[in-house]
C-alpha cells in the first residue's frame, strides 16, 4: 500500500494515520495516540505558558553547518507544534501570499524579522547526525547574525535536524519534541 501524507496542500502524519491503522487492523490505536498526544500537549502548554506570554514570537531556521543553505522553516514539525502551543511564528510577510512558510532566505533578511526566540535547526549535507558545534562556530563568526533580536537577548536555541527538522515525522516525533521543549526553553521559564 502507498500513502501520501499530503492533503489539501498540507503535509502531516495525521493525513495518513487512519489509513495505515485501518490497513493494520489497529483503528483503536488512533484514539490511544490522540489521547497520549493531547496529554503531552497540555503538559507542555502549561509548562511553557510563561514563555509564550513573555516571548511569543519564534523564528525557526533550517541552516547547514557551512551556512550556505538557510531557510525560514515555519512549515516544519516544530513549527506546527509551537503554533499549537500558542507561539506566533515569524516569517516575512511576502511568504503569506505564496502559501508556503518554508522559504529559502539569506542571512541579510534575518535581522529584519522581529523574533523573541530563534530555533536554529542545524544539519550537515553529508553526515546523518548534525554537528551543532560546527554550526555554532560558523554562526558566531557572522556579524549580521548578532543583530537578530533573539541573538541580542541570548535566546538562540540550536537543535538537531533529524528530530526537529521534519525529517522524521509521526506521533512519536511530536511527543519527543513536546517533551524536550520545556527543557530547551528552561532558561526562559521564571523561577
Amino acid at each position: 500500500m502507498l500513502f501520501s501524507d499530503y492533503r489539501n496542500g498540507i503535509q502531516h502524519w495525521r493525513n495518513t494515520i487512519e489509513g495505515i491503522a485501518n490497513a493494520l487492523g489497529r483503528d483503536q490505536a488512533i484514539d490511544e495516540v490522540n489521547a497520549e498526544l493531547a496529554q503531552e500537549f497540555e503538559a507542555t502548554r502549561q509548562s511553557l505558558a510563561p514563555v509564550v506570554e513573555e516571548f511569543p514570537r519564534v523564528l525557526i531556521l533550517s541552516v547547514n553547518t557551512a551556512m550556505t543553505d538557510l531557510a525560514i522553516a515555519a512549515d516544519s514539525t516544530v513549527g506546527t507544534l509551537l503554533e499549537q502551543i500558542g507561539f506566533e511564528l515569524v516569517f516575512p510577510q511576502t511568504t503569506l501570499n505564496a502559501g508556503s512558510r518554508w522559504l529559502q532566505s539569506s542571512v541579510e533578511v534575518l535581522p529584519t524579522l522581529e523574533a523573541d526566540i530563534a530555533i536554529i535547526i542545524g544539519w550537515h549535507p553529508s553526515e546523518f547526525f548534525s554537528p551543532l558545534a560546527e554550526l555554532k562556530r560558523n554562526w558566531s563568526k557572522n556579524p549580521l547574525l548578532k543583530n537578530i533580536p533573539a541573538a541580542k537577548e541570548n535566546r538562540l536555541f540550536f537543535v538537531d535536524y533529524q528530530l526537529w527538522g521534519s525529517n522524521i515525522r509521526g506521533p512519536i516525533t511530536d511527543q519527543l519534541i513536546l517533551q524536550r521543549l520545556p527543557e530547551l526553553f528552561s532558561p526562559l521559564i521564571p523561577g
